[in-house]
């Protein structure tokens, strides 16, 4: 198996498994009659159906050819896959949560804290998958050197 199929692997099932925590979460929320707290986990679990997506449509115009007039950009830029690939996830990583991080200094100027908070939740999961993948990206592929050997 290649590195980058590697790296597809492990990412989905990091993201299967946050999604299984999560759902697990939602659901203990949800019979405890806290319904407040579960929207939380609810919200969670949409961002990670995001950037699961995110990385097959980055993977998919990489690796797989598959058209792409958003990310054709970025792609020309780098010649070699891992680098598109890289670039073309930071893209999303980058842009995706503009929106929320521009929403949630509104909505804390203007007290909203409960929803405030909604857009903390997905800026964090954000962030977390991205540190995720480019943990996975430097593991897999490029390897991680360590006293002048590779792993």
């Amino acid at each position: 198996m290649e590195a980058h199929e590697h790296l597809k692997r492990h990412y989905l099932e990091a993201v299967a498994h946050w999604r299984m925590r999560e759902e697990k979460a939602m659901e203990e929320k949800l019979s405890e009659q806290r319904e407040d707290e579960a929207v939380f986990h609810r919200i969670a679990l949409n961002v990670l159906d995001i950037f699961e997506k995110m990385f097959l449509v980055s993977y998919g115009a990489v690796y797989l050819d598959r058209p792409n007039p958003k990310l054709q950009p970025i792609l020309d830029q780098h010649q070699d896959q891992k680098d598109q690939l890289r670039a073309a996830c930071q893209l999303y990583f980058d842009t995706l949560p503009e929106p929320w991080k521009a929403k949630a200094e509104q909505d804390e100027e203007h007290g909203h804290t409960e929803e405030w908070k909604k857009e903390l939740v997905k800026i964090e999961v954000v962030r977390i998958l991205e540190t995720i993948f480019h943990g996975m990206f430097q593991e897999m592929m490029e390897g991680d050197d360590h006293d002048g050997h590779r792993h």
